[in-house]
């Protein structure tokens, strides 16, 4: 009779992990301190000299562009009319030029009134409702009721239908306790004065 003798110390190869977890990340792929000091200078756009030093000269670029293109102007008409402020959208216009080695951060702030001001008067002859500033939250760092029900109904619609099973059984039992407990309940109005507060956030690459 034959017996399979295997080896006393036989190793099995581990299972691969699976792409995208935590197991499957090269620990030797992170950067080192300092790396950043070592690689060539002038390889990011941002760290040549700027195309325009003149604030004049760069925000007649951008105001050129919007005309040129009406299609990118539409488009921050739109955001405009959803409620998007006109700071979010200069101020991601100007960060954008920077990347793109347009203008240097000084150059940067001071188009943000010219770039606004368009904005308005486009938005005044197009007669759209427009929000000039971003909204300022009373206590920093938190969300109210009403942005955490908005940004589920967007994000995570499976956990916001959970919440609301939950809340109609906290009718029945008023026994429940904890953060579930304190949400306001979609029969209360939070989720119907949530909505309209929904707003289409501007893509990059706007110029």
């Amino acid at each position: 009779m034959r017996y399979d003798v295997k080896p006393a110390n036989s190793m099995t190869e581990p299972a691969p992990p699976q792409p995208g977890s935590i197991e499957a990340l090269d620990p030797f792929s992170a950067p080192i301190p300092g790396q950043s000091l070592t690689e060539r200078p002038g390889k990011h756009k941002f760290e040549k000299p700027a195309k325009y030093s003149d604030p004049d000269e760069g925000a007649m670029y951008v105001i050129s562009k919007m005309e040129e293109n009406e299609d990118i102007k539409e488009e921050n008409l739109k955001q405009l009319a959803s409620g998007v402020s006109v700071e979010y959208i200069v101020n991601t216009i100007v960060h954008v030029g920077f990347q793109e080695g347009l203008w240097n951060p000084d150059v940067a702030e001071l188009i943000k009134p010219s770039l606004a001001l368009y904005f308005v008067l486009t938005a005044l002859e197009e007669e759209i409702p427009l929000i000039m500033f971003n909204p300022q939250q009373e206590t920093p760092g938190t969300m109210s009721d009403n942005d955490v029900l908005m940004n589920m109904s967007k994000l995570n619609p499976e956990g916001l239908n959970l919440l609301q099973q939950r809340a109609q059984q906290a009718e029945q039992t008023p026994e429940s306790e904890g953060f579930m407990a304190e949400m306001p309940t979609v029969e209360e109005g939070a989720m119907q004065e949530a909505m309209p507060e929904l707003q289409t956030m501007p893509e990059e690459g706007m110029i």
